[in-house]
This record gives structure tokens, C-alpha cells and sequence, in this order.
């Protein structure tokens, strides 16, 4: 944007580290003791992510007697009415509206520099790795989709189908990747194969090393910013799209306690019922498949990929106005 910017760090309370609190002005759930302190002289404008965060923004505005202005990324939990630009991508499914700024892809990017030092602290540990070196990112099961067992064991197999002879396969777990799916898979790998077990530990972690040698990539269809980053690296990537369920559903049948590990007869009937999330992870994968930026696992690559967008530039635009410089 060119403007001067401060950062506050804030830090949820324990039992609203997760959960979703109705929209409003408020700062109940946050721990003020362990974030950084919010106090006049009001900013012109805050932005903000997310439903949690958009309270500590709508608190601010209405300390200021609601001078400042809220920008706030990704479609608003409460009344659009409440902030004053809201910056949509492509795969949230929202009414048009004087308010939204909507761009293709969340502005995620991977520093180069990063990427650049990665590359050769992995160069022994994986780029020695027989080539080409496809990529498999799992991310894991949320309240609109579902990775288990067997949907995972069917990815590798899909994988592995569209493997070049001669090559090799990094498997990479991720925080959500419930453990029993790496205990499934790891039998499956070949000699020349390798599998990764998520750790909290970032020393550990080779996501970085992965995005620097591999050739190929295939990634979960719930991981949106895993998809984002290896779109943005240019190299050839396959969306492994999950099932869907229903979170009502879903919800419903654990108050009933109906146990199911999510491969059986009553996730296959939450599946059925799943409609149109309000976060349209179609609109994404369309958007990425339609520009040749990448393909559904088990299609072949696009050769001619357009550009990725990048909506830095017009996003900074809109915010510069929504601070009254332009």
C-alpha cells in the first residue's frame, strides 16, 4: 500500500481458540493480558482475517466512534453491512455487493529467499531423490470434507497409476492428517520412497525442501493453501478432491452417537447430504483447472498454463482508497 502499518498481535482465550463466537464488537474471547494492547491514537484503517479477529476490528471502530474503517479478507461471518471493504477470492460463494473486492486466488506467496535456502539445505536429503520426484501433500478431514483410510490408500493409488517410470514419491503428512492414515500408507511406499509424519517441530518439517525439488505435485482438495503456494510455483499440479459432508449433519450424528470412521455407511449418507458450502471450494478448483494451472488427479497436465493472477497490486489500490490517500 505505501502507508505506514502497525501490527498487534492478539491471542485467544483457551476456550475460544477454536470456536466460533457470534460476530460482534467485542473482545471477550480474546486474552488482552497476552496480546498486544489496543489503545488510542485509532488507526484509519484495520485489517483483518477471520471471524475472531473481525470482533477485535469491529471493537476498534467502535472505540473510534467508528472512524476507522475495517478491511477484512475473506467473506464476513456476520452483516457485510458491518465492514467496509471485504476482500473475496474466487471460491467463496457471495453476493456481489458495492462492499466486496473479488480477486482469483488469496494472496499467499512463498518467499523466494525461503524457498532459495531450502533448496540447498534439502539438496542431499531430497534432491538426490531418483527424478522425477512427484509430491504427495495430504492435508486431512474437516467439517466439509473427508480423508480417511481408504479415500488416502485410493489417492496413493491414483498416484502411483500416473507415476513416471523410474521415478519417486515423497508422502507428507500435515497437522490435520489423522495418524492412522500414515500407518496405512507407509506398507504402500516403495524402496526409494519416502514418507513424512507431521511434527510440530518446524526444524523437522520438509515442506519447504518439497516445493524446492519436487517435479510434480499432488495435493489434498482441503489444504487451500498448500494448493495456492504450488499453483504459484508454476509446476505441474493434480487437485486429489475429497468427499464432501454435510458439518450439520455431521454434528448431528456425533450428538446421536453414531461412531463411524469416516469411511462407512453413515459418512456416505452425511456425503449425500452435502449442498453448497458457503466456502465454494469448486469455485477454486474451477478457477485453477479452467486456466490450466492444474488438473483434477488423474488428468494430464495443461502444457499452456496461463499466468497466475496476482491481485496485490489492485487489493493495495482499494485499501489506499479505503484510507482516504486516493
Amino acid at each position: 500500500m505505501g502507508l505506514n502499518y502497525e501490527i498487534r498481535r492478539i491471542t485467544m482465550r483457551l476456550e475460544f481458540e477454536t470456536a466460533k463466537p457470534a460476530v460482534s464488537a467485542s473482545l471477550h474471547h480474546i486474552d488482552r493480558a497476552a496480546s498486544d494492547r489496543l489503545e488510542a491514537p485509532w488507526p484509519d484503517v484495520v485489517i483483518a482475517i477471520g471471524r475472531r479477529l473481525s470482533m477485535v476490528a469491529l471493537w476498534i471502530k467502535q472505540q473510534s466512534s467508528g472512524a476507522c474503517r475495517i478491511a477484512l479478507f475473506n467473506a464476513a461471518k456476520g452483516s457485510t453491512k458491518l465492514f467496509d471493504l471485504i476482500i473475496v477470492p474466487a471460491y467463496y460463494n457471495v453476493a456481489e455487493n458495492p462492499r466486496i473486492c473479488r480477486i482469483g486466488l488469496p494472496l499467499l506467496a512463498l518467499d523466494p529467499a525461503k524457498i532459495a535456502t531450502a533448496r540447498s539445505r534439502f539438496a542431499d536429503s531430497i534432491g538426490n531423490m531418483p527424478r522425477p520426484l512427484t509430491v504427495l501433500l495430504l492435508g486431512g478431514g474437516t467439517s466439509t470434507m473427508r480423508l480417511g483410510v481408504t479415500t488416502a490408500q485410493r489417492i496413493l493409488e491414483k498416484v502411483r497409476t500416473g507415476q513416471s517410470p523410474g521415478g519417486s514419491l515423497y508422502v507428507s503428512t500435515s497437522r490435520r492428517t489423522a495418524p492412522e492414515i500414515a500407518d496405512a500408507l507407509q506398507p504402500l511406499l516403495g524402496p526409494g520412497d519416502r514418507l513424512y509424519r507431521w511434527t510440530a517441530d518446524p526444524v523437522e518439517n520438509p515442506y519447504l525442501g518439497l516445493l524446492a525439488h519436487g517435479d510434480r505435485f499432488v495435493v489434498t482438495g482441503d489444504s487451500i493453501s498448500m494448493i495456492v503456494e504450488v499453483a504459484r510455483l508454476g509446476r505441474p499440479l493434480a487437485i486429489a478432491e475429497l468427499p464432501r459432508v454435510n458439518a450439520f449433519l455431521m454434528k448431528a450424528a456425533g450428538k446421536l452417537g453414531w461412531h463411524d470412521p469416516g469411511e462407512g455407511l453413515i459418512s456416505r449418507f452425511i456425503e449425500i447430504g452435502a449442498g453448497r458450502q458457503f466456502r465454494d471450494f469448486d469455485g477454486l478448483y474451477a478457477f485453477l483447472y479452467d486456466r490450466g494451472l492444474a488438473v483434477r488427479l488423474g488428468d494430464t497436465p495443461s502444457r499452456h498454463a496461463e499466468p497466475l493472477p496476482d491481485d496485490t497490486a489492485r487489493v493495495a489500490a482499494r485499501l489506499r482508497r479505503l484510507a482516504g490517500v486516493e
